[in-house]
């Protein structure tokens, strides 16, 4: 079984679970979230749970390469994590190219450290609240 997390709906995110295959077993999509953080972990265990996988059983975890800047961290270091506890391939996916994202994880074997790959440039503006 593979986990991909894809973090680029504006305001949620997607979990989908896939067999060795590539087939689609089990897909649950959260709407909307307010902090990441807090609530892609228990939807992550609910899921892997509703389908009877622990964690240590995942063949690799991927990670969607679009979306906002915090979403994007949050679902790589969440992927990180996983990887390196559980000695799990993470690799970075577009949303169609799971195929692709199950042969690279098929063929790492043991977990690698991924980074996020952001779609522009950071747009860091002044603070607007005015501090004494």
């Amino acid at each position: 079984m593979f986990l991909f997390i894809d973090t680029t709906p504006p305001k949620g995110f997607d979990l989908t679970i896939l067999d060795s295959r590539g087939k689609k077993n089990f897909h649950l999509v959260q709407k909307s979230f307010d902090l990441p953080s807090e609530k892609i972990l228990p939807k992550i265990k609910r899921l892997l749970k509703s389908v009877h996988v622990s964690p240590s059983e995942l063949g690799g975890i991927g990670v969607g390469t679009a979306g906002s800047f915090t979403a994007l961290r949050t679902g790589v270091t969440i992927a990180n994590t996983l990887g390196y506890v559980f000695n799990i391939p993470v690799v970075l996916t577009s949303r169609p190219g799971f195929n692709r994202a199950l042969q690279e994880m098929k063929k790492a074997k043991t977990f690698k450290p991924i980074q996020p790959i952001y779609d522009r440039a950071p747009n860091i503006t002044q603070s607007k609240k005015k501090y004494l």
